[in-house]
């Protein structure tokens, strides 16, 4: 039967009792004003927990009608019973971080989550490391992870300020931590140790240990006896010499005199900084080092010391005498060694998916290109090849899907799916593609005439989310030594590798298999790959092309320990390690990869070539 409701003037009426005398029996001192507020028992018991147990617990002061709350302010609390008797608040942006400190403080995990929600919606750069610490502290998952977002995009912003140097140790570390951060590891140093200073009330904006010295010169402190400090009197400078630094003029050993296997470094008599007038000496009390040691040392976890040179952590890092001997002698033993190291520890920072080489225009095509790989990939029929190649030249086939056409030799080819000799040429885009309005050259494109309608290809699925583009590597930030492209990529699954050559041109290729380091070298199979070329500033005429994979994509990628990025036998793309430096890199093509006007010099001008930049990003 139907049912009558009028809960607006409930809630209403029930608003009308908020904070009012009449037939209360709760008496509320709010703030540290100890503002008096009215509430009724049984409104406060059947609407929150934490009133229930109070009211019926041994709580002296609330069995006497008396509940005592100094750390929420009167103008919260009235909100909050506001909600507690009418179902509504009200959540301005002013008053959100308060409600969300009452709403913990009183257990009202639904108040919490409408104030969280409200929240996302108010995070900006002057706001944004307040309400990371506010999550962290009342355990906001969702707003934490919109924090540090929000950081990560922002670091250049906020690395500047003084609210980072406010934040708790816990929350320093997680934002120091992220994957995405957008800094090198010597920026990451430099917050930490500004922050310690900050915390321990030094001068932060003029921290000398970050004073760094020009040319070969290292940072160095001086520990000093404090006036108050007498447990240096009785020690030698063998014992301690585990802070790693000049004491009172003489040499610094790599560990304690009982550290024999650290001492294998360096022998005890030589230290690691020799005189030198580039050097920066920091004269610095006992009692204040130790407490800059103590302070610091929870981030350092943070910071991946083995991603910065062993000469700048020698110069910049090691001399500070903050970090404990064996994090020192573990950074060195992975430079020497690096095989040795926890590849967890060591990996490369994601940071944001922003690319130096590629515009909003570049990306919408490869976008494109890269759902076109995928959604050929989703079909199930054992006819199909790859999404580049159609064995069928039919160019208004109804079974070809409407934005590729065939082009190539117009001599006949072998449709059989079993010939080895056997191969489509590859596709470019018709003029119905949408593709063909991101920039694509239609002056090079024809459609063979020839048909065999004795093969079909199915049509692509259609139900794939768009490709993601997360940057996982970058040259010029991460180095262009092969192994930090491998330390970056192995093993992460299909990924874009984006080059820009020293003349400008823009060129790479997609893998969809994984990258691996091996000695000697292994080709991985992928029948999704595909080369491209890129129009650029400097080369307004160039095409926007692609060039498919021939056969079954057997040899599709080439993985190396001592190789960038390759793709295919001779190789079709190959960037060697440390291309910046030389013009090895290089390309054979047409061999594994072909298409409408491939030869070794589409893709940068020339044979061989020298690198400027070059970009991997993850394909999810």
């Amino acid at each position: 039967m139907p049912a009558y409701s009028n809960l607006d003037s409930l809630g209403a009426d029930f608003l009308r009792l908020v904070n009012s005398p009449i037939g209360s029996d709760v008496r509320l001192i709010i703030g540290e004003e100890q503002v008096v507020m009215y509430a009724h028992s049984l409104v406060l018991q059947a609407r929150s927990n934490y009133f229930s147990r109070a009211l019926n617990s041994d709580w002296k002061e609330a069995n006497q009608g008396v509940i005592r709350k100094p750390n929420i302010s009167p103008a919260v609390f009235e909100r909050i019973l506001q909600y507690i008797y009418g179902g509504r608040l009200m959540v301005d942006d002013e008053m959100v971080t308060d409600l969300i400190k009452a709403a913990d403080e009183l257990c009202m995990e639904d108040l919490l989550h409408g104030c969280e929600r409200h929240a996302l919606t108010t995070v900006c750069r002057t706001n944004v490391l307040d309400m990371m610490q506010l999550a962290s502290q009342h355990n906001l998952a969702q707003l934490k992870r919109e924090c540090l977002d929000f950081i990560a995009a922002n670091i250049d912003y906020l690395k500047r300020g003084k609210s980072i140097l406010m934040l708790d140790p816990d929350v320093l570390k997680d934002i120091l931590s992220m994957d995405q951060l957008d800094l090198d590891e010597l920026e990451i140093w430099k917050i930490a140790v500004r922050w310690a200073y900050y915390q321990q009330d030094l001068d932060w904006e003029k921290c000398p240990l970050l004073d760094f010295p020009k040319g070969s010169g290292c940072v160095v402190v001086q520990v000093t006896p404090s006036e108050d400090d007498d447990t240096l009197d009785g020690l030698s400078d063998d014992e301690y010499a585990d802070a790693r630094v000049p004491l009172r003029g003489t040499n610094v050993r790599l560990g304690k005199s009982n550290d024999a296997d650290e001492d294998i470094f360096r022998p005890s008599t030589h230290s690691v900084f020799q005189p030198e007038t580039a050097h920066k000496v920091v004269q610095m009390s006992s009692s204040v080092h130790e407490e800059l040691r103590t302070q610091i040392a929870p981030v350092l976890s943070a910071i991946r010391f083995m991603r910065i040179s062993s000469v700048d952590f020698l110069r910049l890092i090691e001399g500070t005498g903050l970090l404990p001997v064996q994090l020192c002698a573990k950074v060195y033993r992975y430079h020497s060694v690096p095989s040795m190291a926890d590849p967890y520890q060591t990996s490369l920072r994601r940071r944001m998916a922003f690319s130096t080489i590629l515009t909003k225009e570049h990306k919408e095509v490869l976008l494109e290109w890269l759902q076109s790989a995928m959604q050929g990939w989703s079909t199930s029929s054992p006819g199909f090849t790859n999404p580049w190649h159609r064995r069928s030249s039919a160019y208004g086939s109804p079974t070809l899907p409407a934005h590729v056409s065939p082009v190539g030799s117009p001599r006949s080819i072998s449709s059989s799916p079993t010939s080895p000799q056997a191969f489509s040429p590859p596709v470019n885009i018709s003029t119905s593609s949408p593709l063909i309005q991101r920039g694509f050259n239609t002056a090079t494109q024809t459609a063979s005439t020839s048909t065999n309608s004795g093969a079909t290809t199915p049509q692509p699925s259609s139900s794939l989310p768009p490709p993601k583009l997360v940057l996982q590597y970058r040259a010029t930030r991460d180095g262009f030594d092969a192994t930090n492209f491998h330390m970056a990529c192995d093993q992460r699954g299909p990924t874009l590798t984006i080059v820009r050559a020293e003349n400008g041109m823009i060129f790479g290729g997609y893998n969809g298999s994984s990258w691996s380091s091996h000695p000697t070298g292994v080709y991985s199979t992928s029948r999704s790959n595909f080369l491209f070329t890129l129009k650029s500033r400097e080369h307004p005429a160039r095409e926007n092309a692609v060039f498919g994979i021939r056969g079954d994509g057997n040899a599709a990628a080439y993985s190396k320990t001592d190789y960038g990025p390759t793709f295919g036998v001779g190789h079709d793309l190959y960037l060697s390690s440390n291309c910046n430096l030389s013009c090895q890199s290089s390309s054979t093509m047409p061999s594994t990869y072909i298409g409408l006007n491939a030869s070794s010099t589409a893709l940068a001008g020339s044979p061989n070539f020298r690198v400027q930049e070059y970009e991997v990003f993850l394909v999810s």
